[in-house]
């Protein structure tokens, strides 16, 4: 991929908002290289999250679509042909908020979640409590 990404754009150089799962060493990588290794190397600045799960994925991105405030702050651009089929296709595990991976649709709707994850972080209402002895 970062071949391709340099032949088509030699003169450019971006951020990637890759898989966590990216930077766990693989069998497919050069021993002691990662995915976001291989995309460092090429110039790239890798976004690396920490792992979290499908379903805030999916939710973070549903929000973009529309939040529950019908604010709208994601939009797909008419050319983007590939992207609008998947998530239009897209179906999930029967009783499950899991995507189903059979349906070749998940590729492309993972990675604009990716990038949701990694440029839009969900915010967590979290409340703590400290309490001090004394």
């Amino acid at each position: 991929m970062m071949q391709e990404l340099l032949l088509r754009y030699p003169r450019h150089r971006g951020v990637v908002h890759p898989d966590p799962s990216g930077a766990a060493r693989k069998t497919s990588a050069a021993v002691g290289l990662t995915d976001h290794a291989i995309i460092q190397q090429a110039g790239w600045y890798v976004y690396s999250l920490k792992p979290y799960p499908v379903v805030d994925r999916i939710n973070s991105v549903n929000a973009m679509f529309e939040n529950a405030h019908r604010q709208r702050r994601l939009f797909i651009d008419r050319g983007c042909k590939k992207l609008i089929r998947a998530l239009d296709s897209l179906s999930f595990k029967a009783e499950t908020h899991i995507p189903d991976k059979s349906s070749g649709f998940d590729h492309i709707s993972d990675a604009l979640g990716y990038l949701v994850m990694g440029a839009f972080p969900m915010l967590k209402n979290e409340v703590t409590i400290t309490q001090v002895f004394i």
